[in-house]
């Protein structure tokens, strides 16, 4: 069930950042991003720790600056926990 509920809160978040992006402000030029991986290290926290490889992807700035590569990351994690049907499962 937390699997389930913290990759829908993920969705949810994204959709609505993609519908409503954060304005500029004093984070620079990609400050708007920075929001969003902000809020989506916390949502996923405990299952972005488990997978290095994301996590760092997730925390480079120079790679991570667009909604796109955000999506598609988040996505690539909720492969690992989820199947196609939405069952959750847990990955040793």
């Amino acid at each position: 069930q937390l699997v389930e509920r913290q990759f829908r809160l993920a969705d949810d978040y994204l959709d609505f950042a993609t519908q409503y992006p954060p304005l500029n402000g004093s984070l620079g030029r990609n400050g708007v991003h920075a929001v969003v991986k902000s809020h989506i290290f916390k949502i996923l926290y405990r299952f972005i720790d488990e997978h290095h490889d994301i996590r760092d992807k997730l925390g480079n700035s120079r790679q991570t600056y667009n909604m796109e590569h955000i999506l598609t990351l988040v996505k690539e994690l909720k492969g690992r926990y989820c199947t196609d049907d939405g069952v959750a499962f847990l990955v040793d």
